[in-house]
Parts: structure tokens; sequence; C-alpha cells
């Protein structure tokens, strides 16, 4: 047993030198969720993934086809373009899809291609969405497009 004046008492510290009462258990919950969550799956500013998925969107690639490659469905683009936080797994699949298409065009050889690419360019150059070679630092919340005209951020 801990004494009550000692400062452990109520803390991780206090749980990890003995104490199981119930202020030092749920102190040590408290602290092994933030440690999992932190080591995991953190969330982050979402600024450079939303830049990524508009960037893809301006040179054709649908937010369906980024989605579906994230291994999403494709509703979430949408949602996560509203989200205010998203997970560092997310951000890092949204990354390496990226890094992937970023200097691609997306196949146009049917009809159905070439109106889905023609919808997402369109829908990018009305959002004022600003292109890959635009972006020193894509994840730079501070920093503003080069050459973009109308760019919302």
């Amino acid at each position: 047993m801990m004494a009550p004046d000692d400062p452990r008492h109520g803390t991780h510290r206090g749980y990890v030198v003995g104490c199981r009462d119930e202020c030092c258990t749920s102190a040590h919950t408290r602290y092994m969720k933030l440690y999992r969550m932190g080591r995991r799956n953190r969330l982050i500013s979402p600024v450079g993934t939303i830049r990524r998925l508009e960037a893809l969107q301006c040179l054709g690639w649908t937010m369906q086809e980024v989605a579906h490659r994230c291994g999403f469905m494709h509703e979430w683009a949408y949602n996560l373009k509203r989200a205010d936080r998203v997970t560092s797994r997310t951000a890092a699949r949204v990354a390496a899809v990226y890094d992937e298409l970023s200097m691609r065009l997306p196949p146009e050889r049917t009809q159905a291609e070439k109106a889905a690419a023609t919808k997402a360019r369109r829908r990018a150059e009305v959002g004022g969405y600003a292109p890959p070679l635009a972006w020193n630092n894509i994840d730079d919340p501070a920093e503003r497009a080069r050459g973009a005209r109308g760019t919302r951020d």
C-alpha cells in the first residue's frame, strides 16, 4: 500500500510501484490508452492528406479510384476532406498512393474513364485545388501553392 500523501499516489507511476487503489489503476489505464494510441495510430492534422487528395483530383484521378487504392470505400475520401484530424495510418496510406499517382495521369481509354477524369479535373478547378508540382512541402500548413490561381488555402 502506498501512503496517501505520496506524490505518486493517483498517478501511473504510483501504479508502477505497486499501488492498486482505484485512483492509481485508472491513471494507469489512461496512460496506457494514450501510450498505445500515440505509438500505433495517433491523430494528426489533415492538411497534407487533403492537399494530396486535391492534387490528385487536379490530374484527373477520381476520389473513388484513390479511395480504392487506399483500401477504403469511396465515401471515405469525401468525409476525410471535412475532417479536422486524420489518423497517422490514413495519412500514410494516402501519401503512399499519392507518391504512386502524382506524376501519372489516369487512364482514359474508354468514354467512361475520360468522363470521370474530366469531371475530377473540373471539380478541382472549381474548388481551386493546386496540382502536385505547386507544392514544395505539401504537409506544411503555412505554405501556399506556387503558380496556382484561386487556391482555397
